[in-house]
C-alpha cells in the first residue's frame, strides 16, 4: 500500500514487470498475489517442500522453484490461500524499494508504530521471547 501511495507501482502492474522471465508473468497483477487468486502453487503443499525446508532457501531459491511449477488456476478466476503469493510480494517490495523486505518493514512500518518486538521469521537469530506458530506434528514435552 505504502508503495502504490508514492506511485512506484499500482495492483494493476503485472508480474512480469518486476520478474520479467516468470511463467505467466503477464497475465498475474499485484492484486492477484493480494487477494490470493494468482493461481501460483503453493510452496507448503509441493512434493519436494518436506526435503527443501530443511535447506537454507533462499527468496530467489524458492522463486526459481515456483518457476518451474504450473498454475492451479487462472489468474483471478477462483483463490486459494497461498504463502508463494506473498513470498513473489516481498520480492517485488524488496526490488521496488531496493532494502531488503525485514529492512523495509522494519522502517517503514514496525519502526514508526514503536513496533520493537515484532519482525520477521529468521531461523539463525535467537529472539527473546519469540512466539512460535503452532505445528501439529511436534508433540509436548514431557
Amino acid at each position: 500500500m505504502l508503495l502504490q501511495k508514492q506511485g512506484f507501482l499500482s495492483f494493476d502492474d503485472p508480474l512480469s514487470k518486476f520478474l520479467p522471465d516468470f511463467p505467466n508473468g503477464d497475465r498475474i497483477k499485484i492484486s492477484h498475489l493480494l487477494t490470493h487468486s494468482a493461481g501460483i502453487a503453493e510452496f507448503y503443499a509441493l512434493p519436494e517442500y518436506e526435503e527443501l525446508k530443511a535447506k537454507s532457501m533462499t527468496l530467489s531459491d524458492w522463486i526459481a522453484l515456483l518457476k518451474t511449477k504450473p498454475l492451479d488456476f487462472g489468474p483471478g478466476r477462483q483463490s486459494s490461500y497461498s504463502n508463494s503469493g506473498y513470498a513473489l510480494l516481498a520480492f517485488i517490495i524488496e526490488k521496488v524499494s531496493g532494502k531488503s523486505y525485514e529492512v523495509f518493514l522494519r522502517e517503514r512500518i514496525l519502526a514508526p508504530l514503536k513496533m520493537e518486538n515484532t519482525g520477521t521469521w529468521d531461523d539463525a537469530r535467537v529472539i527473546v521471547n519469540r512466539a512460535s506458530g503452532y505445528d501439529p506434528g511436534l508433540t509436548e514435552p514431557d
